[in-house]
C-alpha cells in the first residue's frame, strides 16, 4: 500500500519539478505526431505536392515519394522544437516561485511525495 503525501513547495524541490513538467511535454511529442501527420488535410498536400513535384518539375515518381518521410521528419523537428519551447516557458515560470505562485495566500505550488 502506497502513501501519498500532498505538502507545499519548498525550495531544494526545483530540480525535480523541471524535470517532472520536461518529461511531461515530451511524453506528448510522439501522440502529437501521429495526430498532425496523420490528418486528412496533410496526406492530401503530401499528394499534391508528390504530383506537382512529378509532373512540373520532371522528378522520377521513385524520388517523389520521398516527399512522405521527408516531411514526416520535418514536422517532427517542428514540433519538438515547439515543445522544447513551451517547456522553457514554463520553466522560467518555476525560476519565479514567489512571483506565480505564492503572492495570493489562496494559492500555491504543490508537490506530491
Amino acid at each position: 500500500m502506497s502513501i501519498l503525501v500532498v505538502r507545499r513547495f519548498r525550495y531544494g524541490d526545483e530540480q525535480a519539478v523541471k524535470q517532472l513538467v520536461t518529461a511531461a511535454h515530451m511524453e506528448l511529442l510522439s501522440k502529437l505526431f501521429v495526430a498532425t501527420y496523420f490528418k486528412e488535410t496533410t496526406l492530401q498536400f503530401l499528394i499534391i505536392l508528390t504530383a506537382v513535384i512529378f509532373i512540373f518539375c520532371g522528378v522520377s515518381i521513385k524520388l517523389c515519394w520521398l516527399t512522405f518521410p521527408t516531411l514526416a521528419v520535418l514536422v517532427y523537428i517542428c514540433l519538438y522544437i515547439g515543445l522544447v519551447r513551451d517547456v522553457r516557458e514554463n520553466i522560467d515560470d518555476l525560476e519565479n516561485i514567489d512571483q506565480f505562485y505564492e503572492m495570493n495566500p489562496r494559492t500555491g505550488l504543490w508537490v506530491a511525495q
